[in-house]
């Protein structure tokens, strides 16, 4: 369970930004489980600022947390919202150049040229809109402007109409706020942090959703794992390690699901002690890994292997029963055979 200390930290870090419902039709809050007063404050929280939510209570902010990391929720800037009038109106200015043929080539020539980057330099930032990276020289971000400048200047609609020139408008808007940043020395700084800090909060909600679905995946083998639907089983624990390649437990169980699931295929046992081994060098402090390695080493025919590794699973959980069982069936067997040696050598 993440501590609150670290919630309350990630939510200062984005004092800045408000609370936004994602607008992927997959998350809907009509399909998550909660309790009627929590509901009705997650209903609430489109458009809320961030730092207002420090002042919740614990179940509050850890909710919060959860509908970030899963995609319910996203965060924006504050006063950033959609942006998609300039796309509206160069479809608009597209289906004028079909719908009058008597306006000259070079009006057609013109709406075509703006309504292409009106489209792109929708949510697009300073640098994108240029085309450069971060690294840019001051003469080469001049360079670029002055070519955007040549495009996209109003001046250039001439009698094109007044849709055509409240396109160029718009693009040549967003053209000079690019070039105000980018060329002011504190302003491409500060644009650069926000970039990167938006960047990493990104990465951290990617794989915090990562992880929850990859457990989601894991916890559902485990089931299929139980009932014996061991394909299901293989499947599910195949998308975990995906997900989450560096979980020991992910890999451990992949490696026994594929085993059980064609336990006669010598091929399918060697792909299943990759997994294991690779199990074991991550969770090394686990007795699964050990556990499930020792059967298909005995599967195997690799009995000194298994014996090692059933101990080692003892050893790290002195209450595994299922290699405490695994054990004393060997020692069974081998004092069956010693017993059986020791009467042919009477005889």
């Amino acid at each position: 369970r993440t501590p609150i200390q670290q919630i309350d930290a990630m939510l200062e870090r984005r004092v800045d930004r408000r609370l936004a419902r994602t607008e992927s039709p997959y998350y809907r809050f009509q399909e998550i489980e909660l309790e009627p007063e929590l509901r009705a404050w997650v209903e609430g929280l489109d458009g809320m600022p961030v730092v207002d939510s420090l002042s919740t209570d614990e179940s509050h902010r850890r909710c919060l947390y959860a509908l970030l990391a899963t995609g319910f929720l996203t965060l924006k800037l504050h006063g950033s919202g959609p942006q998609h009038a300039a796309p509206t109106l160069a479809r608009r200015v597209l289906r004028e150049v079909h719908a009058r043929p008597q306006r000259s080539a070079e009006a057609e020539r013109v709406r075509a040229e703006l309504a292409e980057p009106a489209a792109e330099m929708v949510d697009r930032d300073p640098f994108e809109i240029f085309g450069l990276p971060e690294t840019a020289s001051d003469e080469e971000i001049r360079a670029v402007y002055e070519q955007l400048c040549e495009r996209t200047h109003p001046d250039r609609v001439g009698d094109a109409g007044d849709a055509v020139r409240e396109l160029a408008e718009r693009v040549f808007e967003r053209v000079e706020a690019a070039f105000g940043v980018l060329s002011d020395p504190r302003r491409r700084q500060e644009h650069l942090l926000a970039r990167r800090r938006a960047g990493r909060e990104a990465a951290e909600l990617d794989e915090g959703r990562r992880a929850i679905e990859a457990e989601l995946l894991f916890q559902k083998g485990q089931a299929a794992l139980r009932q014996r639907a061991y394909d299901e089983a293989m499947h599910c624990f195949q998308e975990a390690v995906e997900l989450h390649p560096d979980d020991g437990e992910y890999h451990a169980h992949l490696g026994w699901a594929l085993h059980v699931s064609r336990p006669d295929d010598r091929k399918r046992a060697e792909q299943a002690l990759v997994h294991l081994k690779r199990g074991i060098k991550l969770a090394w402090d686990r007795e699964k890994p050990y556990l499930f390695m020792g059967r298909v080493c005995q599967a195997i025919g690799r009995s000194d292997v298994a014996v090692k590794m059933f101990t080692r699973a003892v050893q790290i959980q002195p209450d595994c029963v299922e290699a405490l069982r695994e054990l004393r069936l060997i020692n069974m067997r081998r004092e069956k055979e010693k017993g059986f040696i020791a009467r042919l050598l009477r005889r």
